[in-house]
């Protein structure tokens, strides 16, 4: 019981930290993640206008 206590000690603070660079990895994950999505969803937004735009010019 004792030892498993002890494990149970040692394994929550590795897991502290691993949580902590856990979060820093997801936090870097979710920015570029997001980017690609708002530079994708701006490439999209602006070829549909550009579509629009040739549309009307003919």
């Amino acid at each position: 019981m004792n030892f498993q206590m002890l494990q149970a000690e040692i394994s929550f603070k590795s897991s502290d930290l691993n949580a902590r660079n856990l979060a820093e990895e997801r936090v870097k994950i979710l920015t570029m993640g997001f980017t690609q999505t708002l530079t994708s969803s701006t490439y999209i937004g602006s070829r549909k206008i550009n579509k629009e735009k040739s549309s009307d010019e003919e």
